[in-house]
């Protein structure tokens, strides 16, 4: 039976070749490798200007089915759409600026009405700046004739106090001297009523004892 096995094994010959890894080894090749923590850690390679554009740079073929050579393309081309004004100017952004440049200028009015507003707010705040000076120096001139006022108010007072205590004082001594000299004629025997009449007539005042 043996025999009959190693027979058989060795006049088999196989038609497919039996592959030389397995199939999920095969199946690596679709899907990178996961990145190291290494690698994560490390800076990406910046490709120079000249392999990026090489890269970059589609290969346009010549019109001539014969010739293989390849033919740069465009600077146009070459550059970025966005950063060429030519490539990137249409109706629609011909308008968008055409808004702009009205936005622009209202804006620029706006701006020259307010600078205007502004001088003018400046001014009159200078005129009230002015007034309001004005107005201090008055109310300190005020606030000083309040003060001479009060004080020659004072003044008055004590004097009108020092007149009435001398009133006063001249009405005592004046009632006194009448008394003294009243006196002083009865006792000399002197006509007192007719000496006050004789008085009153020539001052024509009104006397009573």
């Amino acid at each position: 039976m043996a025999a009959k096995l190693d027979s058989l094994l060795s006049n088999t010959v196989c038609e497919k070749p039996l592959p030389s890894r397995p199939r999920h080894a095969r199946l690596q090749n679709l899907f990178p490798p996961p990145l190291r923590a290494q690698e994560l850690l490390s800076p990406p390679s910046i490709p120079s200007p000249a392999v990026e554009e090489r890269v970059a740079a589609p290969k346009f073929a010549s019109l001539s089915s014969t010739s293989s050579t390849v033919i740069p393309p465009p600077l146009a081309l070459r550059q970025r759409p966005y950063l060429d004004q030519k490539l990137v100017r249409g109706p629609i952004l011909e308008a968008r600026l055409a808004q702009l440049e009205l936005e622009n200028m209202n804006l620029r009015q706006a701006n020259k009405l307010l600078y205007q507003q502004n001088s003018s707010c400046l001014d009159l705040l200078q005129g009230y700046r002015m007034n309001h000076k004005k107005l201090s120096d008055s109310m300190s001139r005020i606030t000083c004739s309040v003060d001479v006022l009060e004080l020659l108010n004072k003044t008055v007072q004590a004097d009108t106090k020092v007149y009435q205590d001398n009133i006063r004082r001249s009405e005592k001594e004046a009632v006194r001297d009448w008394q003294r000299f009243v006196c002083t004629s009865k006792s000399e025997g002197m006509e007192i009523d007719k000496v006050l009449t004789e008085i009153a007539k020539d001052h024509d005042i009104e006397i009573t004892v």
